[in-house]
């Protein structure tokens, strides 16, 4: 912060620049160095390498970009546990034969083996890629076909999951995505009430579904647009504010 030095006799009273306390850890002796802000001048700072030590350990503290791919992939094992569990539950209440439950632990299983490669690659190879994006999609959308077609009446709670899916692309990587999510949401549970008899008895539940699948995509879809917008209002009133100090210092 800035603060005023008391006048001498070989200068006045003249504003200077205190940083902040500082404590950082001598290459020298190795030993942590508390500096009250107006002991510390600015030469005292020690000259560390690049490629020093201490610089490594200092830089693999700070927090690292959270890669999206993988938090949605982390979360896609746990969606997989959850549902072995909610399968489980329901054969144990008698809602699901024993054959559907094998069917459904051993899609589940796949699944859990395709999303343990997903992130094995997204380690190797972290950033944006599309056709990752696509094919974690399309298996997402699949394990919910499976899922409902096979259990049933018992496994519709799943659709719950596939809608949080769909908004999920949209939050995380945008509404081009949220548009492409909507659509192979809206094939998958098309195919979902044909192959499910009971949503082919209970139309409302079926037309529930459907209008719920488009009504909140949509909405969300408009919402990230509003919100994108005010973000640009937001940065340009800032690049006109600084180029306004600017032009007045």
């Amino acid at each position: 912060m800035w603060r005023r030095e008391k006048p001498t006799r070989k200068s006045p009273g003249i504003w200077v620049f205190h940083p902040l306390p500082c404590v950082f850890m001598s290459p020298a002796c190795s030993r942590r160095l508390v500096c009250p802000p107006d002991r510390l001048p600015l030469h005292s700072f020690p000259a560390w390498p690049a490629n020093s030590t201490e610089t490594v350990a200092v830089m693999s503290l700070l927090p690292q970009r959270i890669d999206l791919e993988m938090t949605q992939a982390l979360l896609r094992m746990a969606v997989i546990a959850t549902s072995i569990l909610y399968a489980l539950i329901a054969y144990g209440m008698g809602e699901m034969s024993e054959n559907k439950l094998f069917v459904i632990l051993a899609y589940c299983m796949g699944f859990g083996v395709v999303t343990v490669g997903l992130i094995i690659r997204i380690a190797q190879r972290p950033g944006a890629s599309g056709r990752r994006r696509l094919f974690a999609l399309v298996t997402d959308n699949l394990a919910g076909i499976v899922t409902i077609s096979v259990g049933g009446e018992a496994m519709l709670p799943v659709y719950s999951v596939m809608l949080s899916m769909t908004v999920g692309y949209g939050m995380r990587y945008g509404r081009n995505y949220l548009l492409l999510a909507t659509g192979f949401s809206m094939i998958s549970l098309m195919i979902i009430i044909v192959l499910t008899p009971f949503l082919r008895e209970h139309h409302a539940v079926a037309v529930m579904m459907i209008l719920t699948m488009l009504v909140l995509p949509l909405f969300v879809y408009f919402l990230l647009g509003r919100l994108h917008m005010a973000l640009e209002e937001t940065q340009a009133a800032n690049q006109a504010k600084s180029r306004f100090l600017a032009q007045a210092s």
